[in-house]
């Protein structure tokens, strides 16, 4: 099973959000038709980058990396130095 951690950017709060998911289309849409409470005053968001983990354990260690930095900056040098799929 693949499994992605994803970074996804509010165009309105110019903000970034994390997460993992097995289906990267169908949990943008659930972000942005606003079934996420976490990301709803955000909307519209857009994919950034994702990375292909083969476990749920490996895509979850980086969604906690991810949650543990502070500014966009540090997100965008992360997004860099390990590997992930820029869209």
């Amino acid at each position: 099973m693949t499994v992605y951690t994803y970074i996804i950017k509010s165009t309105v709060e110019n903000r970034y959000f994390y997460g993992q998911t097995t289906n990267l289309m169908r949990r943008l849409n659930q972000h942005n038709r606003g079934l996420e409470e976490a990301t709803r005053s955000g909307r519209p968001w857009v994919l950034v980058a994702y990375r292909e983990f083969n476990t749920r354990s490996g895509a979850m260690s980086y969604e906690r990396r991810l949650k543990a930095l502070i500014n966009a900056t540090e997100v965008e040098k992360f997004i860099r130095d390990h590997h992930f799929h820029l869209v």
